[in-house]
């Protein structure tokens, strides 16, 4: 297998903090300005997947906890509910990037989608025991596949962009 190298340079982590924050303000902007509530794109979790799987795991995690951080404050979820699983998903990510020999685009797109389905199971769950609500299995499942389609779909634009800015 081989060992992906990294560059240790402080350099680079100011700009994807930077893009990391205008990601952020972006998912808010669309929810708030536009009043899209369920259906948007959430442009944090194609960033975060992207870094985790090119930038130094210890980064990875705490623009993690920045992204979600600042989602949860805006968002009507549990404080937490964003922020804890990007940080578990992108050190996963960051521990299984090594046994991906090739990253080619269709890997960033994967990992997008399987990541927005894990943070929706985790979100509808962690909502639906605060508020106490029944957890409707229907209405969540084509949530979920949606926001998958949307944040995939977001992976797409945004990747070369991303290529662009952020030097492997």
């Amino acid at each position: 297998m081989r060992k992906i190298k990294f560059r240790y340079r402080k350099e680079g982590t100011l700009r994807k903090f930077i893009i990391l924050l205008i990601m952020a303000v972006l998912t808010i902007l669309i929810r708030y300005v536009f009043s899209i509530d369920v259906y948007r794109p959430n442009l944090v979790i194609p960033t975060i997947v992207y870094l985790s799987l090119i930038a130094p795991t210890g980064g990875v995690i705490w623009l993690s906890f920045t992204g979600g951080i600042l989602i949860d404050i805006f968002s009507y979820t549990v404080i937490g509910s964003y922020t804890i699983p990007l940080i578990l998903l992108s050190w996963l990510l960051c521990l299984i990037r090594d046994l991906i020999y090739r990253r080619v685009w269709y890997i960033y797109i994967i990992a997008t989608a399987i990541t927005t389905m894990i943070v929706s199971i985790i979100i509808y769950s962690i909502t639906s025991y605060c508020f106490k609500t029944e957890l409707l299995f229907t209405i969540t499942t084509k949530d979920i596949l949606f926001n998958m389609l949307i944040d995939s779909a977001a992976m797409i634009l945004l990747l070369p962009l991303f290529r662009l800015f952020l030097k492997e």
